[in-house]
């Protein structure tokens, strides 16, 4: 036997949850966001993504300039030349185990200053700002009406929505309509 819990979203369309053994009685629903929330979180990202842009731009002149760069004790890239502040993860010279696999003089050089320009490149930057831009001359509300959590009572739907409360978009609970298939 299974249980066919459904519920109409405020936008005319309908959230549906198949459950063998549970059996659900309400749904908190989230609404689109407003543009100010969305606005908001990407021009942070925008902000963050500017900053590590002009660090990139650093270091690739550093070691377009003969700057030198090592490996410390945690396996993370530090130009040897600057403040430790400047401290890259994951640049793929070193192997699982953290062992450095090692690479000399101007091969090495030509690989930091490939790594940063292929993972900080400009046209991130821009296309986050036409997104921004998009995103200015759109809607008021973005997004759908959707259905974020099934509950079995009412006051555990009530607890539920605090987890939602920061995201700058409406939320409403309903109720469920069960079908037992």
């Amino acid at each position: 036997m299974s249980i066919l819990h459904s519920v109409v979203l405020p936008d005319g369309t309908t959230a549906t949850r198949t459950s063998e053994k549970r059996s659900y009685s309400h749904v908190i629903l989230l609404g689109p966001e407003t543009k100010a929330s969305v606005l908001d979180r990407e021009n942070r990202l925008l902000g963050q993504m500017r900053s590590t842009w002009d660090h990139a731009q650093k270091m690739i002149g550093y070691a377009e300039d003969g700057g030198e760069f090592v490996l410390n004790e945690h396996g993370h890239l530090l130009a040897t030349g600057l403040p430790t502040t400047d401290d890259y993860r994951g640049i793929g010279w070193v192997d699982r185990n953290g062992k450095f696999l090692g690479m000399e003089g101007d091969a090495y050089a030509e690989q930091v200053i490939n790594w940063f320009k292929t993972r900080f490149n400009s046209s991130n930057v821009e296309a986050q700002e036409a997104k921004i831009r998009m995103i200015e001359a759109g809607p008021d509300l973005i997004g759908n009406w959707s259905a974020v959590s099934w509950a079995g009572r009412w006051d555990l739907a009530q607890k539920g929505i605090v987890r939602y409360r920061t995201q700058g978009r409406e939320i409403r609970i309903a109720e469920a309509v069960r079908t037992v298939r």
